[in-house]
């Protein structure tokens, strides 16, 4: 079972934002895949996470778990477990009282974090995903507030 702690805007411990592809592959192993979008950015796959790196600097813009993952991840925010979590958005709710929406995401932006929000899907269907700072600023005009009125959970 592996444990990612997140830190809001630095990571999911012991992944960090500034790190690089062979960092991370020191700190948890080398990965099961890898792959470039045509956004000239770089996935790499590993037990049970994508992480995603900008091309252009070769540093973690992004870290996602899904919770079909559960059985050998960990996300922990405070004292919680994502993973576990019976209803994640609620308790996401809990956390970040104004989170915003936008293309099937609910983002949390006080938290760091989105979570898929496709409808039809239950929890055990959601992902989390950790981003960096600023990745998401250029897309604010898309944002709509999020409340269970406007997202199908």
């Amino acid at each position: 079972m592996r444990d990612y702690a997140i830190s809001p805007y630095v990571g999911a411990l012991p992944l960090t934002f500034d790190q690089t592809p062979e960092e991370v592959g020191r700190v948890i192993g080398a990965p099961q895949s890898t792959w470039m979008e045509p956004s000239s950015r770089i996935i790499e796959t590993r037990d049970g996470v994508n992480i995603g790196y900008l091309a252009d600097e070769k540093t973690i813009f992004e870290i996602v778990v899904d919770q079909d993952d559960r059985e050998i991840v960990n996300v922990w925010l405070n004292d919680m477990n994502l993973m576990r979590a019976e209803n994640l958005v609620e308790t996401l709710l809990l956390l970040d009282s104004e989170p915003q929406l936008s293309v099937g995401f609910i983002y949390f932006f006080a938290l760091g974090i989105s979570v898929a929000d496709f409808p039809n899907l239950d929890d055990s269907s959601l992902s989390i995903h950790v981003f960096r700072r600023g990745l998401h600023d250029s897309a604010s005009s898309r944002f709509i507030p999020y409340d269970q009125s406007n997202g199908p959970m």
